[in-house]
């Protein structure tokens, strides 16, 4: 489970990264000046999709996080800026952050873990502030990415937007349906040959570090907010990455992020989020992407972006069944776009060389 996917994967555990943190509830340093109770906008990994409501009496503070599908309360404490945090999980396991707080109280930024059988980590940055919003509506969706993800060549075939492959992923409009995009690499293409890049212009909002199980690196989750419309969000997933990624770091569209991990037979994926006045929306990547980067698409035999998308209408006609986060069956319709030939991808090397130490 990843976070989004707390609800998912439990929809928050898709969190971020450092490294494993333990500390003493019981030990209670100075007292802080400010008051921190009070409600803040939550990025939890790589997407800004939580609300936290804190409740701070002299250095202990109690605390609630929710979203769209889910909710976890717990409990720390305050000396001085520092703020210690923890919450039971269940069968997802501890929950444990580190906070440092903004010298007016109205921002914090930190790190988290879960220790669970697959285990989590990553970044989490909070503010008073909510995050801007944009009426996609009213004012249609803008073409803000003006580079390709991933290198193209290396790959065989695209998951639909709404597809039933992968798990239900989607958003506060929609169910049972993942609202993303998976590139599985052609044939004898391994993971770490496919380039992984910033789609956009923008900030790095927050990562994750993932494992399957307690030894099975899955990668990096990487948020990035482009300048262009901060109401939007990307998040590429299973990134190798080529060096570390901080919050508030710049990266430019086209900058080169890393390579893919090689996942169930799949390598990365994709997704594209947004906050209106009326909640949080997925739209597709194709619907974002610049025409120069639609033009390498079209050159491997792409029709229309229209062909990348279930509509919302075809989706409901042919509804998924979920239990959590899971789908039971695939549906009936298409979900895939198979791409044309073109350059051959890299080889898959003769043996891969582990990430971890």
């Amino acid at each position: 489970m990843y976070i989004r996917n707390w609800a998912v994967e439990l929809s928050l555990v898709a969190i971020m990264g450092s490294c494993f943190m333990s500390f003493d509830h019981e030990a209670a340093g100075a007292q802080s000046a400010t008051d921190y109770s009070g409600t803040y906008h939550v990025t939890i990994g790589p997407e800004p999709l939580y609300t936290m409501e804190i409740d701070h009496s002299d250095t202990s503070v109690t605390f609630t996080v929710t979203g769209s599908d889910v909710s976890f309360e717990g409990s720390g404490t305050v000396s001085d800026t520092t703020m210690l945090l923890a919450a039971d999980l269940d069968e997802m396991g501890e929950f444990e952050a580190v906070v440092e707080f903004a010298q007016d109280g109205e921002s914090f930024s930190g790190t988290w873990e879960i220790d669970g059988e697959s285990p989590m980590k990553g970044t989490i940055t909070g503010s008073r502030t909510k995050w801007p919003e944009y009426d996609v509506d009213a004012l249609g969706i803008p073409l803000l990415a003006k580079a390709d993800y991933i290198s193209l060549d290396s790959i065989q075939k695209v998951s639909k937007f709404r597809s039933g492959e992968g798990h239900d992923y989607s958003d506060d409009f929609e169910l049972c349906r993942n609202m993303k995009h998976y590139y599985p690499p052609k044939d004898g293409v391994a993971g770490p040959s496919v380039r992984l890049f910033s789609p956009v212009t923008g900030t790095v909002i927050g990562t994750t570090e993932e494992w399957e199980g307690p030894e099975s690196w899955t990668g990096t989750a990487v948020g990035i907010r482009p300048k262009a419309n901060e109401a939007f969000y990307v998040v590429i997933y299973h990134v190798d990455l080529s060096q570390p990624l901080h919050v508030g770091e710049l990266v430019t569209a086209g900058q080169e992020l890393g390579t893919a991990m090689e996942i169930l037979g799949g390598v990365t994926d994709v997704a594209v989020g947004l906050h209106t006045p009326y909640g949080h929306r997925l739209v597709s990547y194709f619907e974002v992407i610049s025409n120069p980067v639609y033009a390498r698409y079209v050159a491997r035999g792409a029709r229309s972006r229209s062909e990348f998308i279930t509509t919302e209408e075809e989706r409901d006609a042919d509804p998924l069944t979920c239990v959590d986060e899971e789908f039971l069956d695939h549906g009936n319709l298409e979900n895939w776009v198979t791409l044309d030939g073109g350059p051959p991808g890299p080889r898959r090397p003769s043996r891969r060389v582990s990430p971890l130490p």
